[in-house]
């Protein structure tokens, strides 16, 4: 237990899993209330004539939005995992956050898609897009504080990374 009050601490460096935890919690709790098969509707007014095609819609996007919320955790989980010895592992681990950061992208999407084509309770879903935005911002920063580990890697790779990150950032135009 540390000494130092939880308000004058640094965020530790597992933040951004305690973080996704708690948005995941209550992201499956809204999709398992709102996605059940006894609150079934689409804002399509032909949706009622084809009620399979209806089911087939809310079942899709129940697996869709799990199945996001999955592979998030995944990439979190095994990037934080890595602890780069060589270039291989560095790359490896900025892929995965990669792959969390795009991954949350979509998903931000798919709450967007939710909210408007879906009989549900959209404030809900629209009110967690600002906090899927802020942890997206955290992954970015978590990205870049794998550069930390460039010091352990051999000059030689060293150099490479950091040109090919120099060049990633002209192409992009931001930091990567």
């Amino acid at each position: 237990m540390s000494n130092i009050l939880k308000s004058k601490r640094k965020e530790s460096s597992f933040q951004i899993y305690i973080d996704w935890l708690k948005l995941r919690q209550r992201l499956t709790e809204y999709v398992s209330s709102d996605f059940n098969d006894s609150k079934i509707s689409y804002n399509e007014p032909n949706s009622l004539k084809y009620p399979n095609y209806l089911y087939f819609l809310f079942d899709h996007e129940r697996k869709q939005l799990l199945n996001l919320i999955d592979k998030i955790q995944d990439n979190i989980t095994h990037a934080n995992s890595i602890f780069p010895t060589d270039l291989a592992e560095y790359n490896y681990r900025r892929y995965l956050q990669s792959l969390a950061i795009g991954d949350v992208n979509n998903l931000i999407q798919e709450l967007e898609y939710v909210s408007r084509n879906y009989n549900v309770k959209a404030d809900k879903y629209i009110n967690l897009i600002p906090l899927f935005k802020s942890f997206l911002t955290k992954l970015k920063g978590w990205r870049a504080s794998t550069k930390r580990y460039l010091s352990i890697l051999p000059k030689d790779q060293q150099k490479l990374v950091e040109s090919e990150l120099t060049l990633l950032n002209n192409e992009v135009g931001h930091n990567l």
